[in-house]
């Protein structure tokens, strides 16, 4: 027998040993379970409810930092890239391409700003001004391009006197119309010369030879030069 009160075994009498209660006749409700006094019962658990609002709160946050890891991912993608051989092959991919959305992303931000304002266009006139360029650039050189394989063949960095020296010469304004002297040198922190084979493949005739890149490291990412000189002469002939 059990008791109707406690749920104690008693094993002598009615009286329960632990509480006094009188188990002597009716029934007891134990653990959610009534019986008549005397039968063992079995406690019933009570379920456990799942807090669907912290699992919300922890969906939403493992949403937010994939979204932030993919924004991450492609800034570095569209602003240069993390090398300076990256950076070279991006600047002939938007010569493959043809795109001047492509060339306009191989040049930081704050330089496209002051190119800008230097030449009082608005965007969508840099654009215009870089697409005309790149349609000049195919018309006297290449027409129909397929692809620009580009293979690095040397990547050499600069020393601490040489990247002094490029800082400087990428500084200074001579008065010539193409040199352009707003790089804040502070941002600079690193350059290399890249050297490559590359093969053009068109309609007509494949064309094939070697050549150089100076690439840039600049607040924090790296950079092809004469994707600047480009945007820069585009928007001077705008």
């Amino acid at each position: 027998m059990f008791c109707k009160n406690c749920g104690n075994e008693i094993t002598n009498g009615t009286f329960c040993p632990k509480c006094g209660t009188d188990n002597s006749s009716g029934t007891s409700t134990f653990g959610g379970t009534t019986t008549p006094y005397g039968t063992p019962v079995t406690p019933v658990p009570t379920p456990k409810k799942k807090n669907n609002l912290t699992m919300l709160i922890s969906l939403v946050a493992i949403l937010v930092v994939v979204v932030l890891l993919i924004c991450l991912v492609g800034n570095a993608l569209r602003q240069g890239n993390g090398s300076a051989k990256s950076a070279v092959k991006q600047y002939y991919k938007a010569f493959e391409k043809q795109s001047a959305s492509k060339l306009l992303d191989c040049v930081p931000n704050d330089i496209l700003s002051d190119i800008k304002d230097e030449y009082d266009l608005s965007n969508g006139e840099l654009k215009d001004a870089v697409e005309d360029y790149l349609d000049d650039y195919y018309d006297d050189y290449y027409d129909d391009v397929d692809k620009i394989k580009i293979d690095i063949t040397k990547v050499k960095k600069y020393g601490d006197s040489k990247l002094d020296d490029f800082i400087e010469e990428i500084d200074e304004d001579d008065g010539d119309a193409f040199d352009y002297d707003k790089f804040e040198p502070d941002k600079i922190k690193a350059a290399s010369t890249v050297k490559y084979d590359y093969e053009v493949y068109t309609d007509d005739e494949d064309d094939d030879g070697e050549g150089s890149e100076i690439a840039f490291k600049y607040g924090g990412r790296w950079y092809c030069y004469s994707a600047v000189s480009d945007v820069l002469v585009a928007a001077y002939w705008y």
